[in-house]
């Protein structure tokens, strides 16, 4: 009786080795890396109106940081400066420098 105990707790044991040390498949070919879905293009319309515009590269705004004025041409039409769109926010908004959200465009 003892053999027949040892003799199963061996096969067992032959059996679980067996199973357990089968050889890995390794693939043949490199998963493929998944390509972009999206492509950001630069003179697309991506995220259009997004972002504050950028202030142009004109004389009026080379120092811009120093400028405390951007009203005296950007709230009334004063030649081809654009008209604030902002005139909602409080008034807080308005007195701060125009740079914190406004990047100056670089020259081309």
């Amino acid at each position: 009786m003892k053999r027949i105990v040892i003799l199963s707790i061996v096969l067992l044991a032959v059996l679980a080795l067996t199973l357990a040390c089968q050889p890995t498949k390794v693939p043949t070919q490199p998963t493929p890396v998944p390509t972009a879905i999206a492509v950001f293009e630069p003179t697309s319309s991506f995220a259009a109106g997004a972002f504050p515009p950028p202030m142009p590269p004109i004389e009026q705004h080379n120092n811009a940081w120093l400028i405390t004025d951007c009203l005296g041409c950007h709230d009334k039409d004063a030649g081809e400066a654009p008209t604030i769109k902002h005139k909602d926010l409080p008034e807080i908004y308005l007195n701060v420098n125009c740079r914190t959200c406004h990047v100056p465009k670089p020259a081309e």
